[in-house]
């Protein structure tokens, strides 16, 4: 099942226009990769509250370290040719 989230609303906010409600007893877990998690939780408030504040979003929790430090994590494909016919020291 896909679906798209644009924040998570907490029972002491008020979020119009959600498509599905879930409810949970305890905790969360998100997961949906390195760029969109972080870019859910500073949507639903949790993240740096000046960074918040200065794009209009009412920080909830203060986490100063949400959607930091991201890297690229590059994937190189090495490839090359041999000589089938290429002598080994072994070989000698």
């Amino acid at each position: 099942m896909e679906c798209v989230v644009p924040l998570i609303a907490f029972l002491t906010t008020r979020f119009l226009g959600a498509r599905h409600t879930v409810r949970a007893m305890k905790e969360v877990l998100l997961s949906a990769g390195a760029i969109n998690s972080p870019r859910i939780l500073l949507h639903s408030g949790i993240g740096d509250v000046n960074e918040l504040k200065s794009v209009g979003i009412k920080a909830l929790v203060d986490l100063p370290s949400v959607g930091k430090n991201l890297t690229d994590q590059p994937s190189i494909y090495v490839s090359f040719r041999a000589n089938t016919t290429f002598d080994t020291l072994r070989d000698k």
